[in-house]
């Protein structure tokens, strides 16, 4: 026999009634600094031991670091939060000149300010924590014991976006980096009334042509894009993260005629072992690492910390703009319109000194906890495809001394999407095209990965490297869509105001910052997996070209193991096109093998992955421009690295 269910409604309960209770508070509170034995943007070394024993350390652990930014032009917070086609007060300077092509800059010499008619600046920091981002290697060693982790720079980001929100990233990494992308830009349009003053046109006398033209010419119609809001807010950390300026010339602030240097404080928590950079959050994803960690580490009494960077500065410091100014002499030169060569902008490790600040907490006396304690950590297993040359990935070709990339000739994946068009059709020269080209593919091969037990999860991606990422202003003299030089080249950078047949080309290359310099990763349209151990095989196939029902079935599979804003207002769409990767849980990999993570049987995964290059997209940052009619597609082609992550 079954109990009886009392069901109490609300108005005949008593309850909430008061109730007493007790709240522990640590007996001593210890903060410490410490100063690295070395520290520069490649390499980081910390040593330390606790203040006592029988302490608790708090898995939050910041390191604090300086570094200069050179930004050859004025710079305010107003400034970098609004749109890179926006007139800019550049520099103190004598008489200006105007280049006369629309262009370059303009002065008076009594008011002594050279203006860049339609070049902003908006520099960002990178997304999420950038710091640990670039970690190439990080050590920890505590009481002797070491726990390393390898190749964050080729996939943390990815994996962490799948684990931490926007808003909790933005809450945690505000003075290091900040939200994820959110891709949330939306359309904007509006409309003017207005009317001519007949006076204007000659009062009584107008014509019957002025007054057709006064009708016609009554409502002006606008039409642009907002901004991403992940990029807005990273570009306000980075205005908040200055802590001093002087002059770029190294004057002690007396002269800013070659720019502003800037000296930004970042402070950014540390990740891996034991530590706990989201420490304290909500929201976080269920399946992931971080609500598994612990939330003391007893016992901490020796540690060391060696961290290896890759490309700190350009995963820390994003140029979206152009910060373009000449020089005094000559300033209507091709090379002074192109980039300002005496005071580049640049960003660059700041002294030799980092900091890691850490929280000790004694409790009280009849808290004891054992001498040997065991805590929840994770690690990595890695493994890496590089690109191949073939298909839809070259190099940037011998002929075009143009670079897409300053030092880097690839190799490329080009373009190949978003939007489907005859092959017949010609190209609009200011609206967005691309076309879904099966020939643009990168077929990548992991065969006979052996993995100790199954991991946690897998997790795939193909990040855009660093070496794509440069901050010298980009000429408009490669063309993004296929890496050759552009036709109808005239003898430098400037693009003039004449609406000439390749316009739409050269301004796309010209303010390719706006998307080479931001984060994106390969699309996976093609997926293929086989587990083979000693139970049993699994394979996963897929649909056929372009693979979006394929797609939709990988969708559906990732999200489940993200958190649950996990691209919340871009879905399956913006996934595929900029932050394409994939995390298979146990249950999603290990079908039919009747196991799971923990168990101790080794099995060995081959995978067959096909990457498609559709990042682009249309912002506000630079919306259109007159001199090519209608918004900008910005599309790139990317280098990447394909990366198999097992997460135990």
């Amino acid at each position: 026999m079954q109990e009886v269910t009392t069901i109490r409604p609300s108005n005949l309960s008593m309850t909430p009634l008061f109730q007493s209770s007790v709240i522990e508070t640590p007996v001593s509170l210890f903060r410490m600094k410490v100063t690295s034995q070395s520290a520069d943007a490649k390499r980081a070394s910390f040593v330390w031991r606790a203040p006592a024993t029988r302490l608790l350390l708090n898995p939050l652990v910041y390191y604090e670091a300086e570094f200069f930014v050179t930004v050859p032009n004025k710079f305010s917070k107003a400034y970098n939060m609004a749109s890179v086609q926006q007139p800019s007060d550049a520099v103190n300077v004598g008489a200006g000149v105007d280049d006369g092509v629309g262009y370059g800059v303009v002065g008076t010499a009594a008011s002594g300010n050279r203006i860049a008619k339609s070049d902003g600046m908006c520099i960002t920091l990178g997304e999420g924590n950038p710091i640990m981002n670039s970690c190439e290697s990080i050590q920890y060693t505590i009481n002797g014991m070491s726990i390393s982790h390898q190749n964050f720079h080729l996939f943390k980001r990815s994996m962490d976006r799948t684990e931490i929100p926007s808003n909790v990233a933005q809450r945690c990494f505000a003075r290091c980096g900040g939200a994820w992308n959110n891709y949330d830009e939306r359309c904007t349009s509006s409309s003017l009334a207005q009317r001519t003053s007949l006076t204007a046109r000659g009062g009584l006398a107008a014509t019957a042509v002025d007054l057709a033209a006064d009708v016609d010419a009554g409502c002006t119609q606008a039409a642009g894009m907002t901004c991403d809001s992940g990029t807005a807010q990273r570009a306000r950390n980075f205005a908040d993260c200055i802590v001093s300026a002087v002059g770029a010339a190294g004057n002690n602030g007396v002269d800013y005629s070659d720019g502003y240097k800037y000296k930004i404080k970042v402070l950014a928590p540390l990740d891996g072992g034991l530590f706990n950079q989201v420490y304290g959050e909500a929201g976080l994803s269920q399946s992931g690492v971080y609500p598994k960690l612990a939330l003391a580490i007893p016992n901490a009494n020796s540690m060391a910390v060696t961290i290896l960077w890759k490309d700190l500065e350009k995963q820390l410091v994003r140029r979206l703009g152009r910060t373009f100014l000449g020089v005094n002499a000559g300033a209507n030169s091709i090379a002074a319109q192109h980039e300002r060569t005496t005071v580049p902008f640049k960003v660059e490790f700041a002294g030799t000194e980092a900091y890691l600040h850490l929280k000790y907490l004694r409790m009280q006396a009849f808290r004891s906890y054992p001498e040997a304690i065991s805590l929840a950590c994770y690690r990595h297993q890695t493994y890496i495809q590089n690109m191949v040359v073939g298909d839809g990935v070259i190099t940037d070709p011998a002929a075009n001394d143009i670079a897409y990339s300053e030092g880097f000739k690839g190799p490329y994946l080009l373009p190949s999407g978003p939007d489907i068009r005859p092959n017949a059709q010609i190209p609009l020269r200011g609206a967005a095209y691309g076309f879904a080209d099966k020939e643009r593919v990168w077929n990548c091969n992991f065969q006979n990965c052996v993995y100790s037990q199954p991991p946690s999860f897998l997790f795939f991606v193909a990040q855009k490297s660093m070496d794509c990422v440069q901050f010298v202003s980009p000429n408009s003299r490669t063309n993004v869509d296929d890496l050759t030089q552009q036709a109808a080249v005239i003898a430098g950078d400037v693009i003039p105001d004449t609406n000439t047949a390749d316009a739409a080309a050269k301004i796309k290359s010209q303010y390719r910052s706006v998307i080479q310099n931001q984060d994106a990763n390969l699309s996976i349209v093609r997926f293929k997996l086989l587990v083979q151990s000693s139970l049993a095989s699994w394979e996963l196939t897929s649909d056929k070209f372009p693979y979006l029902l394929d797609q939709q079935q990988l969708w559906d599979v990732h999200k489940k193991n993200c958190h649950t804003q996990y691209l919340k207002d871009a879905g399956i769409d913006e996934w595929s096109r900029r932050a394409c990767c994939l995390k298979l849980s146990c249950a999603d990999y290990l079908a039919g093998l009747g196991a799971s993570f923990g168990t101790a049987f080794p099995i060995t995964i081959s995978c067959e992955i096909v990457f498609a290059n559709k990042s682009a997209f249309v912002t506000g940052l630079k919306y259109s421009d007159v001199r090519s009619p209608g918004p900008i597609l910005f599309q790139e082609p990317i280098h990447a690295r394909a990366v198999m992550t097992g997460v135990f």
